[in-house]
């Protein structure tokens, strides 16, 4: 579906790369993407993870975004 990457977008990630190898998962997370309008900021690969990892030259911090998500989370929850 797309939900964490959609939802990091939502909180203002720069940029997601959605990898999945079925190709109905692609369609529903460019449907989703598409829903959210988060299309132009959004790519979505269809590969095996784990190929697209090795072949990859992109650097992405996903600990800082997790962390951020995180703490966004715990604060919202707190209110």
């Amino acid at each position: 579906t797309g939900q964490l990457g959609i939802e990091a977008l939502s909180r203002g990630a720069c940029s997601a790369v959605f990898v999945d190898e079925q190709e109905n998962a692609c369609k529903l997370i460019k449907e989703n993407l598409k829903r959210t309008h988060f299309e132009a900021i959004s790519r979505v690969i269809k590969t095996d993870y784990s190929a697209y990892l090795r072949s990859c030259k992109e650097k992405f911090d996903i600990e800082n975004r997790m962390k951020d998500m995180l703490i966004y989370g715990i604060k919202r929850k707190l209110k």
